[in-house]
């Protein structure tokens, strides 16, 4: 799984508020392009339409399909699961609160040296 960060404004807001379209927009060619994000909070966010954010997230894409005027249109839904506000820290029970705060928002579980001990041998 990609974590993404996109800087943008919110477009709108949606999901009783844990939910907001992230519009990025930037010049080419003399013209302004955009793309937008779907972003998906576990709480809710307080954003409102027009305000400047950094988002990070999961990134996922889904392609979209439909029928318009008898020809089949595409488009990618992007989003970004899980998301966070630059700068917030995710919300982690008492038992699970790292004694010194990590500078990375995300949780990465402990990987132990060899997570296989059945598997001492390499099969080739």
């Amino acid at each position: 799984m990609a974590i993404t960060t996109v800087t943008g404004r919110i477009g709108r807001t949606f999901y009783d508020g844990k939910g907001a379209e992230v519009v990025e927009s930037w010049q080419q060619g003399g013209e302004t392009m955009t793309k937008k994000w779907s972003a998906f909070f576990e709480e809710p966010h307080g954003l409102t339409e027009g305000d400047q954010v950094e988002v990070s997230g999961i990134h996922g894409d889904k392609i979209d399909e439909w029928d318009k005027d008898g020809e089949k249109r595409r488009a990618i839904k992007r989003t970004l699961s899980r998301a966070r506000l630059a700068g917030e820290r995710p919300a982690q029970p008492a038992a699970e609160a790292p004694a010194t705060g990590s500078p990375e928002p995300w949780h990465t579980a402990e990987i132990p040296d060899n997570p296989w001990p059945e598997h001492e041998e390499t099969p080739f």
